[in-house]
């Protein structure tokens, strides 16, 4: 099964890690560690079956060396949004960029930005998909 894992650079990825797991809720496996202090170096987040990965290796920064921004994932989910709406509200350092809306083209969705600055978009179609 071929599928696309968007790789975001953070280089505090303890942070990262409460974040996405503690914070909002996520399942996070980390799977890669530095071999000299046992630090995590990369992990997978999921939500329902979407998954991204996390990383503070350099290879997943900006080639200005910056790192973290400048893009949005977009999560279409199976279940309704609204139930991850105010769990995610709640979490430390979340910021809403776009609450609860119905979408002209039939999606209902909303966005927050992470610490770091990377937008996450959630999105379901209402009454499940057609």
């Amino acid at each position: 099964m071929s599928d696309v894992q968007p790789a975001l650079y953070i280089d505090d990825i303890e942070e990262a890690i409460a974040f996405y797991r503690d914070g909002l809720g996520l399942t996070v496996n980390v799977f890669g560690t530095d071999p000299e202090t046992g630090r995590p170096n990369i992990f997978l987040a999921t939500i329902e079956d979407a998954k991204f990965l996390v990383s503070r290796d350099s290879t997943f920064a900006k080639s200005d060396g910056s790192g973290s921004g400048g893009v949005t994932l977009y999560f279409h989910l199976d279940s309704p949004v609204d139930g991850y709406v105010e769990r995610f509200r709640s979490a430390e350092g979340v910021e809403i960029v776009e609450d609860l809306t119905d979408q002209w083209w039939g999606d209902r969705t909303f966005a927050i930005r992470d610490p770091w600055g990377y937008v996450l978009l959630f999105s379901s179609v209402p009454g499940g998909f057609i």
